[in-house]
């Protein structure tokens, strides 16, 4: 039950009984709304839905010119209903080619203001019907569940919203192109973004009006349905668990309900089922609160098809989930605006939690918090929402201790209409403090800097800094610092040395946190040379699938003749062994070459913090793989955009993404944007499906950022071009002396010399000259050149073997690459050994300072780099 205080003070406190409270309810029944649903008409809706479904076929390139068939006549009508209830009816038009139909196609809008109009709620379901051939535009489709249930449900709305006193504009809209691949919803929502349109929630309603199925099986394994369910409808929304579109469903829920308590509204943590989509994507995608509405039975036999008719509709259920429809949307339309995020902290005296927010200007009359229990129990819905008055800073007492919280906070005003909940904020009470999430650490060229969020706790005392040479054992305290503080710099860190660092919390009373997982750090050092990350994970070998092996002995030919340092390999150190590449590992070396060549990869998405640390602090990386954006992301849709926050946008310069759906397998190779890169082509001998063309390639559209220059374009095989034809596939940023340099390619599966040519240019880019081809003398071993002693005292010598007379220098740079001595200034050497000694000392002369140097041999077009450590 609800626990509602009017306290005054700094903090209102309620204590809590514990677990086994009463699910959450509405803060009141507003009568107004109470009376408004029982206007909601079986009859009414059962008209919407025969007048749809006697238009024969609404397919989105079917006629547009009939005045009784086809989607133009019923999109017509929808915007005369629209316009006869009240509502400002238009079109929002969008240009595609669908079914081979090029023109321009409409969603239909209706409109009702509310008194602060730049707030909107957005309700939509889809016009368009398919059957079991897409693109027949003639056969009869009728679409009475998918999704004239949708299209009639926003009819019913229009037709009661007048009742309301709306402050947030209400927009009621019914997509087309949803058959064919959510289109009409992805170029709205991308208008919505690109002119910052303040949708605070979007509802998608799509098949809600049947009741008939198989628990589990939607096909019902091709026989009769078995099961009915007439009480309860899904709502399914994407992750994450404490954001937006999840706050939406479960508002969507506790509204619903409490409204229509004959009625369950089922939470379902996806963003839909496993392969299938509805219009809200697009929405979340974009970053709006999006669900979609959906029964809770289906069966599948009966979707695009001449079976998905009237007769197998139940209305009186279908009028149940309008009346959820509306109770939400008349709850949201005349609520106060969000709160913004709460701080929430831990009391640190047991079982209670601070949470604090602030004001709300307008018509509230309160706050609640609302919380779940992020790690047992029922971890999807609230166990309890707290009603704290008009207090805007508010203890909770009576929690379990070292139970995880996902706390949140919604305003109210005096009619009870309750705002959309915050994101949730993650808190734990208790009496011991906790370990700090979100340690890093990362690795600087004159200190290893250490961060984690603000204490949680509101009796902490201070942070106790620890350093070990063992990710396992040896810590020891170095060094504490405030509550207050959420970083700290160990500038006593030597070069050459993996160091391993955790904190603790301790608090007023002494009490001290357990210590926070280890994380590595090391000076950065950005010696001269690659480190290859090998991030293709193993496959099961042979054509299109290749092994562990099959990659590595591909890329160890393209680099055979680059300065590779050292290798990373990811199904042998991560997969195999556990242990996370950092960026304290790849600071060691000035540039990271990094190869992802198997869709679905799944291996940069778990490093895109380390890359940006590395890049950031001045790393250069070389990126390639195929789908990079499947890699990085979890975007579902073709078409992806990104901006400030986003890897793609912040790193690798892009603003979006277009990703070619498997009909649309075209990509035969790619051709030069810049003049210093060559044409490419897919090797058809290890990639011959699909006529030598890979599928699910990206790329990069809507511009470059930052000035990042593009270097090749892809090339479609299609007649005529396929959409993606001519956009960039590869960047590089900035153009001079770029640090990134990205290929949205999987070169494995390309012509070896044309991998090869990409390659050369890229480390040409990098300052390296080229990686293979003839190289005048090869180094024999990477023994054969040494240093020693090493590490050495005033004086080292450097040895090295050639097998010929070739051209041959020696340089020493420092750990930030500037060169600090020459040793061998370019000069032709016989065959035989060499030695080289150096005395510690720069080319003035001066004594170096101690610490670790890097000296790279060149020899014909080869280099060999060598660590040496400079001792005091």
């Amino acid at each position: 039950m609800l626990r509602r205080l009017q306290l005054t003070g700094i903090a209102a406190v309620v204590l809590l009984a514990g677990r086994g409270m009463a699910a959450p309810e509405p803060v009141a029944l507003d009568p107004v709304v109470v009376d408004l649903l029982t206007e909601v008409s079986q009859d009414s809706l059962f008209n919407a839905v025969q007048t749809l479904y006697e238009f024969q076929t609404r397919n989105t390139a079917s006629d547009t010119l009939s005045t009784t068939t086809g989607v133009g006549a019923a999109r017509r009508w929808v915007r005369e209903r629209f316009e006869q209830y009240g509502a400002f009816g238009n079109y929002f038009d969008w240009d595609d080619d669908v079914c081979n139909v090029s023109q321009t196609f409409r969603n239909v809008l209706g409109t009702f203001p509310g008194s602060q109009p730049n707030r909107v709620i957005m309700v939509g379901g889809h016009l368009d019907s398919r059957t079991v051939d897409l693109c027949n535009t003639t056969a009869s489709q009728p679409g009475a569940n998918d999704d004239a249930s949708g299209t009639a449900c926003l009819l019913e709305v229009a037709r009661l919203l007048p009742a309301l006193d709306l402050e947030t504009t209400v927009v009621l809209q019914a997509f087309t192109g949803e058959e064919q691949g959510l289109l009409g919803s992805t170029y709205y929502s991308a208008f919505a973004r690109a002119n910052d349109l303040d949708i605070e929630a979007m509802i998608a309603n799509d098949i809600i009006g049947n009741i008939d199925g198989c628990p589990g099986v939607p096909d019902c394994g091709g026989g009769p349905t078995t099961d009915q369910d007439s009480l309860s409808i899904r709502a399914f929304s994407g992750d994450p668990a404490t954001g937006a579109s999840r706050q939406l469903a479960r508002l969507t829920k506790m509204i619903g309900e409490g409204y229509v308590d004959e009625m369950t509204v089922r939470l379902q943590p996806a963003i839909d089922r496993p392969g299938r989509g509805s219009d809200h994507i697009p929405f979340y995608e974009d970053g709006f609160p999006s669900i979609r509405l959906m029964e809770t039975l289906e069966y599948t036999l009966q979707q695009h098809n001449a079976n998905d008719t009237i007769g197998n509709m139940e209305f009186s259920y279908f009028r149940r989930n309008v009346l959820i429809n509306l109770a939400i949307i008349a709850n949201l339309a005349q609520a106060p605006e969000s709160p913004d995020t709460p701080q929430v902290w831990d009391l640190g005296t047991g079982g209670g939690i601070r949470v604090e927010w602030p004001n709300v200007a307008g018509d509230v009359a309160g706050y609640r918090i609302a919380y779940r229990y992020v790690d047992q129990g029922d971890t999807l819905y609230w166990a309890d929402v707290v009603d704290a008055g008009a207090a805007t800073t508010f203890d909770v007492l009576g929690l379990v201790d070292d139970v995880s919280l996902a706390v949140s906070v919604s305003a109210y005003d005096a009619d009870g209409h309750e705002s959309l909940f915050t994101e949730e904020q993650l808190v734990t009470p208790g009496t011991v403090p906790h370990a700090p999430s979100g340690f890093s650490a990362v690795s600087l060229p004159d200190w290893v800097e250490l961060t984690w969020p603000p204490a949680q706790e509101l009796d902490l005392d201070y942070f106790r800094v620890f350093r070990s040479l063992s990710p396992d054992v040896g810590f020891v305290a170095i060094d504490s610092v405030g509550a207050s503080t959420t970083e700290y710099q160990d500038a006593s860190a030597l070069p050459g040395i993996d160091y391993y660092y955790r904190i603790s919390s301790v608090d007023l009373d002494g009490l001290e946190s357990p210590e926070t997982q280890s994380e590595k750090g090391r000076l950065q050092e950005l010696a001269p040379g690659l480190l290859v990350v090998d991030g293709t994970r193993n496959g099961a070998g042979g054509i299109g699938n290749p092994n562990d092996a099959d990659v590595d002995a591909y890329y160890a030919t393209l680099l055979s003749g680059a300065p590779v340092l050292a290798h990373w390999d990811w199904t042998t150190q991560f997969d195999n062994s556990g242990i996370p590449l950092t960026d304290a590992d790849m600071g060691r070396y000035e540039t990271v070459f990094f190869h992802c060549d198997l869709r679905n990869n799944g291996s940069i998405d778990q490093v895109t913090t380390e890359l940006r640390e590395y890049v950031e602090n001045g790393g250069q990386l070389f990126l390639c793989g195929w789908g990079l954006k499947g890699n990085l992301t979890d975007a579902t849709g073709d078409l992806t955009d990104f901006g400030p926050g986003d890897f793609f946008y912040d790193v690798l310069k892009v603003q979006s993404v277009r990703t070619t759906p498997n009909s649309e397998s075209d990509f035969e190779g790619a051709d030069p944007l810049d003049s210093s890169y060559l044409a490419i082509d897919v090797d058809t001998g290890k990639w011959p499906f699909l006529g030598g063309n890979l599928n699910f390639m990206d790329a990069f559209l809507g511009g470059l950022v930052d000035g990042a220059a593009p270097l090749l374009g892809y090339r479609s095989s299609s007649a005529p071009p396929g959409p993606n034809d001519g956009y960039p596939v590869g960047l590089k940023w900035p153009v001079v002396s770029p640090r990134v340099i990205v290929f949205d390619v999987p070169l494995y599966f390309i012509q070896t010399a044309d991998a090869q040519s990409v390659v050369d240019q890229a480390l040409r880019e990098f300052g390296y000259g080229a990686s293979a081809g003839a190289p005048v003398v090869p180094v024999e071993s990477a023994l054969l050149f040494s240093a020693r002693p090493n590490p050495a005292q005033g004086e080292t010598e450097f040895s090295f073997y050639l097998r010929q007379e070739t051209t041959v220098s020696l340089e020493l740079f420092d750990v930030q690459g500037r060169a600090v001595r020459v040793l061998q200034r370019p000069d032709v050497l016989e065959s035989g050994r060499h030695a080289i000694e150096w005395n510690g000392r720069d080319d003035r002369g001066r004594r170096l300072p101690s610490g670790m140097y890097y000296a790279t041999l060149r020899v014909g077009s080869e280099w060999q780099t060598r660590e040496v450590t400079l001792l005091p």
